[in-house]
């Protein structure tokens, strides 16, 4: 799965709470049209067969750690390591 841009902060922090103790990523009650969404509080991520968790957001899978990352650090992108 390729890198993407991730949606802006600002809509993370709408769809998305991240608690850094525990590391868990949850749903927000957040819908554009004002309903409510399912799942509310739940944990996000399914497991990949990498061991990866991803979810969707902005209609794209993204990693759940990139996500972590962005909010954590205040919208700054996770940077490219280039491991040998």
């Amino acid at each position: 799965m390729g890198t993407r841009e991730l949606p802006p902060l600002e809509l993370l922090q709408k769809w998305f709470s991240y608690d850094p103790a525990t590391g868990i990523l949850a749903r927000k009650a957040y819908h554009p049209k004002g309903r409510g969404i399912r799942g509310q509080g739940q944990s996000v991520g399914t497991l990949t067969e990498e061991g990866y968790l991803i979810c969707r957001a902005n209609y794209q899978i993204c990693f759940v750690h990139r996500i972590a990352w962005k909010m954590c650090f205040m919208g700054q992108s996770l940077p490219r390591l280039l491991i040998t």
